[in-house]
């Protein structure tokens, strides 16, 4: 889906839940790690307005959120994804202006590929050591997966992916998988575009996850309702949620899985979310929730664009907060952990 349609569908899919996360529930009981816990660092890239329109730039800030260093400048900002428009590889960050994925390391900027011609590298992330993008050809109203190559250029997946929302995950195996979502359906599909799962008849929340060998999407029902549909071997099985109180908005890619929920994070566990072992948020997270980071035990659950808290899916605990100060009126687009 291209244009001004990508933005009506995001608006239709992932608009529900705001308000739930801003009423400030069930607060300061979650486990934290302690303060001698350095989980990594966070990497940030923001936009700048310019002259000649917005400018990229990305900066390396600690742990809880105090700048590592200066700003560095990537170049001239297009047209991106609402997410996953930056990600972490060893000792850098990838990122896309949708003109080029470039590389940001000890600050410097290397282009690694560019965008070919009549095409936009909407989002970047890197799965089982390669560099994946989405990418959109607006003439031919066609999004597809693409593989950055040891030479340097991009591999297309043969077979395009559905319209809708597209979101690069990472499965249990390590391999990649790709979600599409619209307003009423949410698709699960290889790193080939080989489909391993859809669900219809559904508002779908935007994130999925892995456990147990079925593939979890959280969705709407009507204006208050929601629910889980968790899909194995084309069998879809549906759990609903008594409240919005007990309910799991969003799921992580990791593994294990967790859910978030306006009470705190939720463990998966024997073909469902656990609310009696939730870990409830150690202080209130008064925005919309993002989850960022997953193949490794640290993950961070950012409030808004820029603060929140670390949060480790191996032992369920809470790590520091962090808030992080970008200039004003800069406006962050991408937070990756650094590694």
């Amino acid at each position: 889906m291209v244009g001004k349609a990508r933005s009506a569908v995001l608006r239709a899919c992932f608009a529900v839940i705001p308000a739930f996360l801003a009423a400030g529930l069930g607060f300061g009981t979650g486990r934290t790690e302690g303060p001698r816990v350095a989980p990594g660092f966070i990497e940030v890239c923001y936009a700048v307005r310019t002259a000649g329109g917005e400018t990229l730039a990305c900066r390396s800030y600690s742990a809880s959120g105090g700048a590592r260093g200066p700003a560095v400048a990537v170049g001239r900002l297009g047209l991106v994804a609402e997410a996953q428009t930056a990600g972490a590889v060893p000792g850098a960050i990838v990122t896309t202006t949708g003109f080029a994925v470039k590389i940001v390391r000890a600050g410097r900027v290397h282009t690694m590929a560019r965008a070919p011609a009549d095409w936009t590298l909407l989002a970047v992330r890197r799965v089982a050591g390669r560099i994946w993008t989405v990418a959109e050809n607006v003439a031919k109203r066609q999004d597809v997966i693409g593989r950055l190559g040891a030479n340097g250029r991009w591999d297309w997946v043969k077979t395009p992916i559905p319209a809708g929302i597209t979101t690069l995950l990472r499965q249990p195996s390590g391999q990649l998988a790709v979600a599409v979502m619209s307003s009423h359906r949410a698709r699960v599909l290889s790193g080939k575009g080989r489909p391993l799962a859809s669900v219809g008849g559904i508002t779908p929340q935007g994130t999925v996850g892995f456990a147990e060998g079925k593939t979890l999407v959280p969705f709407a029902s009507g204006s208050n309702g929601f629910g889980l549909a968790l899909v194995a071997a084309r069998q879809v099985q549906y759990q609903l949620y008594p409240s919005v109180y007990r309910a799991v908005i969003e799921v992580t890619d990791t593994s294990p899985v967790w859910g978030v929920s306006p009470e705190g994070m939720v463990p998966f566990r024997q073909g469902r979310f656990r609310f009696s072992e939730r870990r409830r948020w150690p202080r209130p997270l008064p925005g919309t929730i993002t989850l960022v980071g997953s193949g490794r035990p640290w993950m961070l659950v950012v409030d808004g664009n820029s603060q929140g808290v670390w949060f480790n899916v191996q032992t369920g605990r809470y790590g520091p907060g962090f808030q992080i100060n970008t200039p004003w009126p800069a406006v962050v687009r991408a937070i990756a952990l650094g590694s």
